[in-house]
């Protein structure tokens, strides 16, 4: 005859609440996974761009050294950026555009919290021309450009 153990939990019992327990853990650790790498990697839109602008910016043309000064903060909670565009508008002419990025020798990308001034040479200054701010494509700003003071 055979023993029968009144006291504990079958081996088939057991051997399911470990399988169960395995799948559940195994389920929610997906979870977390998959939501924390699509937080981290999706990129932000246009109108989040625009509307958490991580830059803030002063330009003025400078009559005497033909330069435009851009004067660019960047709020010390902002993500890491790696290229901005500066375009330059006038009526009169073809869009003057300057690229700063990482990959960039001369020009160096301001880090969160830093304030940084540029300089860009053009020819042509005409009272009508406004200066934008681009980060990939998306316009985050844009000022009349008025004369340096």
């Amino acid at each position: 005859m055979q023993n029968i153990n009144n006291k504990g939990l079958s081996t088939i019992t057991s051997i399911m609440i470990v399988i169960v327990l395995s799948m559940s853990l195994a389920v929610a650790f997906g979870i977390i996974v998959t939501t924390f790498t699509k937080a981290s990697l999706s990129p932000i839109s246009c109108t989040e761009w625009q509307l958490t602008s991580p830059f803030s910016f002063d330009a003025c043309y400078n009559a005497q050294t033909h330069d435009v000064e851009i004067t660019l903060s960047q709020k010390i909670n902002s993500p890491e950026i790696d290229s901005i565009d500066f375009t330059l508008v006038s009526q009169d002419s073809e869009p003057d555009i300057w690229t700063c990025s990482s990959q960039c020798g001369d020009c160096e990308l301001l880090s969160p919290g830093d304030t940084k001034k540029y300089y860009f040479a053009i020819e042509n200054y005409s009272p009508d021309s406004s200066l934008a701010l681009k980060l990939g494509g998306c316009t985050l700003a844009s000022q009349k450009l008025q004369a340096c003071l």
